[in-house]
């Protein structure tokens, strides 16, 4: 046991968990998760928080080490995860858990992660024992911790939780959390599911936002997380799965073009911070990035063009009086 814990935290797997971290940044990403998807006591136990700790070191030395993009310019996600089995679905209030949250939450604050990411959540109440963790949290830090909430959808166009709530009223029940605790939620979304469930979601999702920002990061996988839990004998609420068209996978995985493609036009909708979720690697990361950096030209050169023609607009019709009154003197004289 005393080996296996030096694997998880010691100088090795560290320097493994930073590559990896580094070679999305080196991708085009701009946030990194911390990688402590699992480190909850259900999985760890009493070494959940020395985890938390090194899993936020690694990503924030990636950050800082990685060449392009600045490293001004890149951030850390501090992960909360689910604490029993995930997509579990959690539907109770729990003092104990927000005290887990709280024990988390706090960890991750010391390394100074830029945003705390509660991620993969089934239910509202799930949501809500994080919130209250956070607000603890905040409280003993003396300041208010900003925290984003996503929920991983049902792999159907119905726009709900696996835990059978619509993804807008889980999310306005969050909200509500949030201003009753005080707590800087500051971002909300949907996460670990089908494209085609996020594409059925995301406008009442970017509704509901209210200028908060949208965060979307779906699977790459064909099959989907609804179908391989109704074989483990524990379905969601799922109905028909959303499957891509086969043309956009190869060996199970949706290429990395067309992942971007997607992200792009979540991005179009209103999602703000787009990313990738189980099954996607760097090269998913390098083509959004690519994408978008060429979206975002043609969009600067449209503005520009646009500005360009608006100013001869002004232009022609304050001229254009003083100018057809010049060429009829010319013509005047050219008579004379």
């Amino acid at each position: 046991e005393s080996r296996r814990e030096y694997f998880l935290i010691g100088p090795r797997a560290q320097e493994g968990v930073a590559a990896v971290h580094e070679a999305f940044f080196a991708a085009g990403a701009d946030l990194a998760t911390t990688n402590s998807f699992v480190a909850t006591p259900h999985h760890a136990g009493d070494r959940a928080v020395p985890l938390v700790t090194a899993a936020a070191r690694c990503a924030q030395r990636a950050a800082r080490s990685t060449a392009q993009p600045l490293p001004a310019m890149r951030k850390v996600a501090g992960c909360l995860p689910p604490l029993g089995e995930c997509y579990a679905v959690r539907r109770d209030r729990s003092d104990a858990d927000a005290a887990v949250y709280e024990q988390l939450a706090f960890a991750l604050a010391d390394e100074k992660v830029d945003v705390l990411l509660a991620e993969t959540l089934t239910h509202s109440s799930e949501a809500a024992n994080v919130i209250l963790g956070v607000k603890m949290a905040s409280l003993k830090r003396g300041y208010r911790l900003p925290l984003w909430v996503v929920f991983t959808l049902a792999d159907d166009a119905t726009g709900r939780l696996r835990g059978g709530e619509r993804a807008a009223i889980a999310i306005q029940r969050a909200l509500d959390a949030a201003d009753g605790a005080g707590v800087l939620l500051s971002g909300v979304g949907v996460n670990c599911c089908a494209p085609g469930a996020v594409d059925a979601a995301l406008a009442d999702v970017v509704e509901v936002a209210e200028g908060r920002e949208v965060v979307v990061y779906a699977n790459a996988f064909e099959s989907t997380t609804s179908e391989w839990l109704k074989k483990e004998g524990r379905p969601d609420c799922c109905g028909t799965p959303c499957r891509g068209n086969p043309r956009e996978y190869v060996d199970g995985v949706m290429t990395p073009d067309a992942y971007a493609r997607r992200a792009a036009a979540w991005a179009r909708r209103g999602a703000t911070v787009v990313g990738g979720c189980c099954g996607t690697t760097p090269a998913h990361t390098k083509a959004c990035r690519v994408l978008f950096d060429r979206q975002r030209r043609r969009s600067r050169f449209l503005g520009y063009l646009t500005f360009f023609v608006v100013v001869l607009a002004v232009l022609a019709r304050a001229l254009g009086p003083a100018l057809a009154l010049a060429l009829a003197e010319k013509r005047v004289w050219d008579e004379l």
